[in-house]
């Protein structure tokens, strides 16, 4: 199925709701955690992150590199991220929002 186009707020808060879903499922936390904590605080490890990766590839097509989940990797963080990459399918570029220098 093809991602609609636009994200309105609605679809936003399905996408956020999608990943927090996933975080639950790959953390093992129930809906107690807040969407500003790192994957690291909730008791996630590098596997984990790659693990994470491989979800928000399969569920959103979305192919986040793997130091941006490192240097972000909350709910808070990767949302923006993952909209922009499902932006990106309708044309529009998406760079990555780790800093290099």
């Amino acid at each position: 199925q093809a991602p609609t186009e636009g994200t309105g707020t609605s679809e936003f808060g399905t996408l956020r709701d999608e990943l927090a879903r996933i975080w639950a499922e790959l953390f093992d936390v129930a809906d107690d955690f807040q969407d500003d904590q790192n994957l690291f605080e909730v008791g996630g490890t590098s596997l984990t992150a790659v693990r994470l990766r491989a979800r928000i590839v399969s569920e959103f097509g979305v192919d986040i590199p793997l130091g941006d989940i490192y240097a972000g990797g909350s709910i808070a963080e990767l949302l923006p991220i993952i909209e922009a990459g499902l932006l990106a399918a309708d044309g529009s570029t998406v760079l990555s929002t780790t800093s290099t220098g």
